[in-house]
């Protein structure tokens, strides 16, 4: 009994607080303008982020998830079972069964590498801007004993 006595009374003594405006949930400061440096780092992200797009020959990005949009998050995992068309591994994209190991090594597996690196690796784009690596300096240093 003492006890909720003795938070009641400390409580009274705590400032009273006021709820957050309505654009500032959390009742923090409004953030300051961006600086003229902030803003040329972000125009010179942008503008290297397109000239990328341009090399790597993407015209456009796939939007994300959205909340309330025409994309929105899957949370339930009843709907999220990404195994539903698995192929089958013993049966050729001809629908022939695989009989032997032979058959298997030689057809099927193929078939399945491919599938594979196609949907669950991605592929390299055809036209990957070339990357050549040059070593300018070399330095010979010692950790301890090694």
């Amino acid at each position: 009994m003492t006890l909720a006595l003795a938070f009641c009374a400390a409580a009274s003594w705590l400032p009273a607080q006021t709820a957050p405006a309505p654009g500032n949930p959390q009742g923090a400061p409004p953030r300051p303008a961006p600086t003229p440096e902030q803003l040329a780092i972000q125009a010179a992200s942008e503008k290297d982020h397109q000239r990328m797009m341009g090399l790597l020959g993407i015209h456009e990005l796939r939007p994300g998830a959205s909340a309330n949009g025409p994309n929105p998050v899957n949370y339930d995992e009843s709907r999220a079972n990404i195994y539903l068309n698995l192929p089958d591994p013993l049966v050729l994209k001809d629908g022939k069964r695989v009989t032997s190991a032979k058959v298997w090594w030689k057809e099927r597996r193929p078939q399945l590498v491919e599938l594979f690196d196609r949907e669950i690796l991605g592929r390299i784009p055809a036209h990957l801007p070339a990357v050549t690596w040059k070593v300018v300096s070399t330095t010979q240093e010692k950790n301890g004993e090694i």
